[in-house]
């Protein structure tokens, strides 16, 4: 069975059961995948900016869902302030008490997914920050980790 996310991955998936179903096919779905899906970059409205590492299944959270996340934090090119994924410690949310930039970026990534986030000033003051950050126009980089949408 083969199971496809995207119109590429849908032609491809048709062309080998078509064609040529060897490790030239094999080749190329690897290849796609690691295009497509897990070196992916969008910028939101906010400024907001993810870059893919791994995308995760169409599950993505909404409003009045739980989220369950292992993240770092950390001010750009500094130590990081926080760190779920050393403790391992992932920790569950309410997704409507996150800040924008964990929002925006959860539901881009979807159930299994992992990025690399860069949030401007006025994008992470959520829950998530455990204390405010100095001075106020701090950049921060975030990488998350979508465990499960509960």
């Amino acid at each position: 069975m083969i199971v496809v996310a995207c119109a590429a991955c849908f032609s491809a998936s048709a062309m080998a059961y078509n064609g040529n179903r060897g490790a030239e096919h094999v080749e190329a779905m690897r290849l796609h995948n690691k295009i497509m899906h897990e070196n992916r970059t969008e910028r939101f409205p906010s400024n907001v900016i993810v870059k893919m590492r791994r995308q995760g299944t169409k599950i993505t959270p909404t409003p009045g869902t739980l989220v369950l996340v292992r993240y770092e934090g950390r001010v750009v090119d500094k130590k990081p302030f926080i760190n779920t994924f050393s403790e391992n410690a992932p920790v569950r949310f309410q997704f409507d008490q996150l800040s924008s930039c964990f929002q925006e970026s959860l539901t881009l990534m979807g159930r299994g997914g992992k990025a690399i986030v860069y949030c401007p000033p006025g994008t992470y003051k959520g829950i998530e920050l455990a204390h405010p950050l100095e001075p106020a126009d701090t950049k921060v980089q975030y990488i998350f980790e979508l465990l499960d949408v509960i």
